[in-house]
C-alpha cells in the first residue's frame, strides 16, 4: 500500500489529477509523454470523473485521472490507448466526420510516433438506436483510413470490464502477432486508399498512386516528412499536402 501511495503522489498534481512533469507535454503529444503505468493502473480522462462507470472502474484498476490528452479516454495497459465515442459525441458529428476524423488522426499519430514501440489504439463506439445509422460510416473511417479497431458496446456500463480484458490480455503473449516494424508493409493501392488521399487539395489520382507506391500505405504517407513527400510530389504540391495533413491531425 505504501508503494502504491508513493506512486500516486509522484504522478499527481495537488488537485489530484495526473500531470506530466515534462513541460513540453502541454504543447505536444508525443508518445514519449505517455506514461508507463504499473500493471493494474489505468489513466482515465477527467471527463469520466463522477460518471456511473467510476465505481466499476475502481474495482478493476487503481484509477489515476488526467487532463493531458483530450482525445484519449483510457490507458488501461502499457500497450493500449482507448478513445470512446459516446452517444453525444456521435450525435454531434457532421456528415463529413470532421470532428471524429481529427480525433482519430491525433490518436493514430500518437500511437505511431515511435515506430520501435507502437501503441495499440482502440475505439469504443456506444451503439444505440440513435447511433446505429452512423456506425458503418465511422467504422469505415476507423478501420480503412486509420487501421484502428472499432469496438461497439451497447452500454457504457460494459466499458470497465472491457478495459479489464485489455489489461489481462496485455500480459499474454499472442503467438499469431507479427511485428509490424520488422516486416516491410506492402499494402495494395486500393480504391479506398486512393480516394482518401485524393481528398487533399490538388492531389490527383496519378500523384496519389505514386505516394502509395513510395510509402506503401496511407499510414506511411501520413507519417512521411515534407522532404520525403517533395521527392514524389515536388515542392509546391508537397507543401500544400503536408500542411493539409498536419492541419487535419492537430
Amino acid at each position: 500500500m505504501a508503494d502504491r501511495d508513493e506512486f500516486r503522489r509522484d504522478f499527481r498534481n495537488p488537485s489530484g489529477a495526473f500531470k506530466s512533469e515534462n513541460k513540453a507535454a502541454t504543447n505536444s503529444s508525443s508518445q514519449s509523454e505517455v506514461p508507463k503505468l504499473p500493471f493494474g493502473h489505468c489513466l482515465v480522462n477527467t471527463r469520466w470523473r463522477g460518471h456511473a462507470i467510476e465505481t466499476e472502474l475502481n474495482k478493476f484498476f487503481t484509477v489515476i485521472y488526467t487532463e493531458e490528452y483530450s482525445y484519449i479516454d483510457f490507458i488501461p495497459s502499457q500497450t493500449h490507448i482507448v478513445s470512446v465515442l459516446t452517444e453525444s459525441d456521435i450525435s454531434e458529428n457532421t456528415d463529413s466526420n470532421e470532428t471524429i476524423r481529427i480525433k482519430f488522426a491525433r490518436l493514430y499519430k500518437l500511437a505511431n510516433k515511435n515506430p520501435r514501440n507502437c501503441l495499440l489504439p482502440m475505439i469504443i463506439y456506444h451503439l444505440t438506436e440513435e447511433t446505429q445509422p452512423s456506425f458503418f460510416k465511422i467504422q469505415t473511417l476507423s478501420v480503412m483510413d486509420f487501421s484502428m479497431t472499432l469496438i461497439p458496446l451497447n452500454s457504457m456500463e460494459l466499458v470497465p470490464a472491457f478495459l479489464d480484458r485489455i489489461k489481462v490480455a496485455s500480459r499474454v503473449a499472442n503467438p499469431f502477432r507479427i511485428d509490424r516494424n520488422s516486416v516491410e508493409s506492402k499494402v495494395p493501392t486500393t480504391k479506398d486508399q486512393l480516394l482518401f488521399l485524393m481528398k487533399s487539395p490538388g492531389l490527383k489520382e496519378v500523384l496519389a498512386r505514386k505516394l502509395l507506391e513510395k510509402f506503401g500505405s496511407v499510414r506511411g504517407v501520413i507519417l512521411a516528412s515534407q522532404s520525403e513527400l517533395s521527392i514524389v510530389l515536388g515542392d509546391k504540391v508537397s507543401n500544400t499536402f503536408y500542411n493539409f495533413i498536419n492541419k487535419s491531425n492537430t
